[in-house]
C-alpha cells in the first residue's frame, strides 16, 4: 500500500506530523531541522513588514500544520502558514479563497495555535515553529485586514509546535495548552488583554499528564465549556482518547474511551460537537470515513455516507465551525502532505449525513 493509498488504520496528517516530536528532542526532515524540545529556546518575532512572496496558485498550496480559524468579524475564515508554505495569508468568504496582503506578517510557521478572540474580534495566532526550524511563543492578532504583534513571548508559554487554543464562553478568556515540562505533561495558560501589551498567565491548577502532540481543543456552546480530546498513548494504536472539559480553574475527566480523532468542531445542524478521526480511500476497499459526535458525556459513532467519489482520500487537517455561513468546515488533502511538498488543499463541508467538496 503507497501513500497514495494509505490503509485505513492510518493516522490523520496533523496526528502523524505531530507525533513525530514526541520521539526525539531534533528531528532531520526532508532537509530541514525542526526543535522538538518543550521549553525551545524562544526566536525573537519577524519584523513588522510582511515579506515579499513569489507568484501563488488562486487558491491555497499548504504543508503540514497550517493554522486556520473562523473570523466572523470579517465574514472570513483565516488561513495562515504550514510547512514550506511561506508566511502567507489566506481568506475563504463563501466560496472562494482570497490571498491577503497584510501591512505586517507573523514569520512562516507550522505547528501554531489559531483560535477567534470575540473580545477584541481578532483571530488570535501563538507559537509554532519558523520555517528554520526554531521554536516561538510570539502571540499575533489578526484585525481582518493585517496582523498585528501583541505579545513578544517574554515570560510566556514555551515556544514550539502543537499548542491548542480555544475561547472560553463562560468565563469570558482565550485558553492555551502547552507543552509541560516533559513531553508527556500539558499546562494551561489564560490570555490577560491589557491596556497596552496583552500576555498569557498560567494556571496554578491546570496542569495536565497529557501530551499536547496530537491533542484537540475546542469550544462547545451547547455546554459553554471548553473540550480537549488527547490521545491515551500518543502514538499508539489503541484508538483511544481521554475527554476533559475545562470548569474557569482546571480540567475534568469526562470520559476515558473517547475515539482517536484528528479535529473537532461545532456543528450548527445537530447543536453538537462534530469530532472526525479518518477518511481514507484505497481501492478496491470503500471509503473509511469515521465521524463522533458529542452527547456531553460520551461519543457516538456517525454513520456516513461516502464522500464524493473523485476523492481518492481525505486527510483531515482541521475542522472549523463557521458559524457565520451556519456550516462545518473540513480542511485537508486529498494527497497526502509530506515534509518538502505542500499539497492544494482542500475544504468540505458537513450536510448532517456526508462531506461536500466546498466549490
Amino acid at each position: 500500500m503507497d501513500a497514495e493509498h494509505p490503509t485505513g488504520d492510518q493516522r490523520g496528517t496533523r496526528r502523524a506530523a505531530l507525533g513525530l516530536v514526541a520521539v526525539a528532542a531534533v528531528v532531520a526532515v526532508a532537509g530541514v531541522a525542526f526543535s522538538l524540545l518543550p521549553h525551545a529556546k524562544t526566536v525573537p518575532p519577524i519584523a513588522t513588514v510582511a515579506p515579499t512572496l513569489p507568484p501563488v496558485s488562486p487558491d491555497p498550496v499548504v504543508g503540514l500544520g497550517f493554522s486556520v480559524a473562523a473570523d466572523p468579524a470579517a465574514h472570513d475564515v483565516v488561513l495562515f502558514g504550514g510547512l514550506n508554505s511561506d508566511a502567507r495569508t489566506w481568506l475563504l468568504n463563501d466560496q472562494s479563497w482570497t490571498l491577503a496582503h497584510p501591512r505586517s506578517s507573523p514569520a512562516d510557521r507550522s505547528g501554531a495555535a489559531a483560535a477567534y478572540d470575540p473580545a477584541t474580534k481578532m483571530v488570535m495566532l501563538f507559537g509554532g515553529t519558523l520555517a528554520a526550524g526554531k521554536g516561538v511563543n510570539d502571540t499575533w492578532g489578526w484585525n481582518g485586514s493585517t496582523w498585528r504583534l501583541l505579545n513578544s513571548g517574554a515570560n510566556g508559554p514555551p515556544a514550539g509546535q502543537g499548542a491548542q487554543m480555544a475561547w472560553d464562553a463562560t468565563a469570558g478568556d482565550m485558553v492555551l495548552v502547552t507543552n509541560g515540562d516533559t513531553m508527556n505533561t500539558a499546562e494551561t495558560w489564560v490570555w490577560v488583554d491589557g491596556q497596552s501589551d496583552g500576555h498569557w498567565l498560567r494556571e496554578p491548577k491546570g496542569n495536565l499528564a497529557v501530551s499536547v502532540f496530537g491533542d484537540v481543543l475546542a469550544s462547545d456552546p451547547v455546554s459553554k465549556t471548553l473540550l480537549l480530546v488527547s490521545p491515551v498513548a500518543p502514538g499508539s494504536d489503541n484508538g483511544e482518547s481521554i475527554t476533559q472539559t475545562w470548569d474557569g480553574s482546571s480540567w475534568q475527566v469526562i470520559t476515558r474511551s473517547g475515539p482517536d480523532i484528528s479535529a473537532m468542531a461545532y456543528n450548527t445542524a445537530s447543536n453538537a460537537m462534530l469530532a472526525c478521526g479518518l477518511a481514507m480511500y484505497s481501492e478496491p476497499v470503500e471509503v473509511i470515513s469515521k465521524c463522533w459526535q458529542w452527547t456531553g458525556l460520551s461519543w457516538l459513532e456517525e454513520l456516513l455516507a461516502s464522500p464524493p467519489p473523485d476523492s481518492k482520500q481525505i486527510v483531515i487537517e482541521a475542522e472549523v465551525s463557521d458559524t457565520d455561513n451556519s456550516r462545518l468546515l473540513m480542511f485537508g488533502w486529498l494527497t497526502r502532505a509530506f515534509p518538502g511538498r505542500p499539497q492544494p488543499l482542500q475544504a468540505w463541508t458537513w450536510d448532517g449525513e456526508q462531506w461536500l467538496v466546498l466549490r
